[in-house]
Order: C-alpha cells, then sequence, then structure tokens
C-alpha cells in the first residue's frame, strides 16, 4: 500500500463516521487549547510573581558594618571597593554604596531632627525610588561630589506649605 492509497482510506473513513470525526478533532482542539492556555497562565504568574520580589528587593543583597566591634578605616568599603564589585562580578547589576548617620536639619529658624543618608546615584536603580517632584542624584552629581539633597514628601511640604 503507498502513501497516496493510505491517504484515500484515510478520507474515506473520516468521511464515513463524520461524528466520531468530529467528535475526535473536538477533543484534540480542546485539549491542545487547555494545555496552551495553563501554560500562559502559569508563565504570566510566574512573571508577576517575579516582578513583585524584585520591587520589595529581594534580589537584592546588602553588606553592613557592625558598629559593635572594633572596626579601623581600613575595615569599610569604599568607592574603588564599590566599583571593583561591580566590574569584576557579571551578576551584579548595581552597587550604591551607603552611609547613613543621625542629623540636625535647619531650615530657615526651624531645626529638626533626620537621618542623614549618603549614597550615590545607582541608589534609586536598587530600591524603586519614586520622585514626585525635581530629579533623583545623577552620576555627574556624584562624580563632582555635589552637594545635593533628597528629602521625603512630608519634609517637602513642612518647607514649602
Amino acid at each position: 500500500m503507498n502513501i497516496f492509497e493510505s491517504f484515500k482510506v484515510a478520507i474515506e473513513s473520516v468521511l464515513a463516521n463524520k461524528l466520531r470525526s468530529f467528535l475526535t478533532m473536538l477533543g484534540i482542539i480542546i485539549g491542545i487549547s487547555s494545555v496552551i492556555t495553563i501554560v500562559a497562565i502559569g508563565k504570566g504568574g510566574q512573571k508577576r510573581i517575579t516582578s513583585e520580589f524584585e520591587d520589595i528587593g529581594v534580589n537584592v543583597i546588602e553588606v553592613k558594618v557592625d558598629n559593635n566591634t572594633q572596626l579601623s578605616s581600613k575595615d569599610y568599603f569604599t568607592l574603588n571597593d564599590v566599583k571593583e564589585i561591580k566590574n569584576r562580578i557579571d551578576e551584579v547589576k548595581n552597587v550604591a554604596p551607603l552611609v547613613q548617620r543621625p542629623a540636625t536639619a535647619k531650615f530657615e529658624r526651624a531645626t529638626k531632627r533626620a537621618i542623614l543618608v549618603g549614597t550615590t546615584n545607582e541608589y534609586a536603580s536598587i530600591y524603586n525610588v519614586d520622585i514626585l517632584y525635581g530629579r533623583f542624584l545623577n552620576e555627574r552629581d556624584s562624580l563632582l561630589g555635589r552637594n545635593v539633597a533628597v528629602i521625603d514628601n512630608v519634609s517637602a511640604k513642612n518647607i514649602w506649605l
């Protein structure tokens, strides 16, 4: 039996049993559609969950110095160390050094306690900083060591309203 004859017998069988052929095709169509739908829902859910984890910072590693131990200046990271980490480790996308200290903020005659945070322009890309007005630090600010500040919305409202 050649291929042409086999094809002819198959067509005759399909035409002779129309209802059975229709039901078989319907089952195959529903099965394939179900698999495609389930895979699409799974991929969409996976992407959504991954995005949520990235938004809360699960893909971020923080290295902190314990202030309760005796440290010398060589125990701290320098800006050169930060550059080397980014250049030598391919998986690292952004590195932002961070220093936090309690401080006193003065504006005109008002004085308030505040937390002073020193960082670079890459901080915003790591922690998804939302800027309502103005801009965040840029690379030029970091390179030139400019004295610029980003303040929270509550402080901004108290100062300018």
